[in-house]
């Protein structure tokens, strides 16, 4: 079940060759890590003009033309949490906090990151100890 839409967001279900025209491809622009892009609102205004009804981008046409800004924030939502593949960010007050949300992410995996790296270093160090053990004693 979706959970409650907070203001600000808008669920999109945007197929394959939407993501490939307006680069927001998951798993090549888009990934676990910066699931998100942005695209121009004049772009997507221009594919409603063309395609109505058809576009992938119709039902979001009032948010866009709500948005302040000239780009709108994409999001993937893998999970379906909002009930879609994707969700926009439609006023500046939310796009901040999701780009906050990630950013902490990343700041937290990077801190993850270099924990990791120190415990692969002392592993490393392990490992050449017992083989420099080894070598001792079959070199005697």
């Amino acid at each position: 079940m979706a959970a409650k839409i907070p203001k600000g967001i808008g669920p999109v279900f945007l197929t394959g060759n939407t993501c490939e025209r307006f680069k927001i491809r998951p798993d090549v622009e888009l990934s676990a890590q910066k699931p998100y892009g942005f695209v121009n609102c004049k772009e997507i205004l221009s594919h409603i003009q063309v395609n109505g009804v058809i576009s992938d981008w119709h039902c979001t046409k009032a948010w866009v033309e709500a948005c302040p800004d000239d780009e709108i924030l994409v999001v993937m939502d893998d999970e379906n949490v909002y009930g879609q593949n994707f969700y926009v960010c439609y006023t500046t007050e939310v796009k901040e906090q999701e780009l906050a949300k990630y950013a902490t992410a990343v700041v937290g995996s990077a801190e993850g990151g270099a924990a990791g790296e120190d415990v692969a270093a002392a592993e490393e160090e392990k490992e050449d100890e017992v083989l420099s053990i080894f070598q001792y004693h079959f070199a005697l």
